[in-house]
């Protein structure tokens, strides 16, 4: 886990509740960090654009916010 002042990680989910309370269909995690934020977001169902420029940031983003698990051919990643 990467810690670091600035942390969301308490509000996260408020956040996530804010959001479906409005009926939020897109967001934007300006910042994102670690992608909690945006992880929590695309798990109800919101299309997330994460931005940040910190290169890990930039690897979390591609792994959690942009891939669809639905895509993913199981059987060849397997391989």
């Amino acid at each position: 886990m990467i810690k670091y002042l600035g942390s969301k990680r308490t509000l996260v989910p408020v956040l996530g509740a804010v959001a479906s309370a409005v009926g939020a269909r897109t967001a934007v995690d300006l910042f994102t960090g670690t992608t909690r934020v945006a992880q929590e977001l695309k798990r109800r169902g919101i299309e997330v654009t994460a931005v940040d420029l910190a290169t890990y940031s930039e690897i979390l983003a591609r792994c959690y916010i942009a891939t669809d698990a639905d895509a993913v051919d199981q059987g060849e990643l397997g391989e």
